[in-house]
């Protein structure tokens, strides 16, 4: 899934226009590419939250970006495109 996705992932956070100090959310975000993509455009003093219904892809995009989460810059919640609160 990380690697199908990539481009698409890479496509969209440049696209979003990202700086630092945004603050992105990013949903269904599968293992993390975007995730990564986004929190790196956004620091040092932006944030990222991501959301994704699927407990696997949340743990996956943790592994891939503790360093992000670990500074405050990566949030990971449950939720969907239609309900993104917990």
């Amino acid at each position: 899934m990380a690697r199908g996705n990539a481009e698409q992932e890479r496509w969209a956070v440049q696209h979003a226009q990202l700086h630092p100090g945004a603050r992105a959310l990013v949903v269904g975000h599968g293992p993390g590419i975007g995730i990564t993509l986004a929190a790196d455009a956004v620091q040092p003093s932006g944030h990222v939250t991501g959301v994704d219904p699927s407990a696997t892809m949340r743990e996956m995009a943790a592994a891939r970006f503790t360093e992000h989460i670990t500074a405050g810059r990566v949030l990971l919640r449950d939720g969907t495109a239609e309900r993104t609160e917990s």
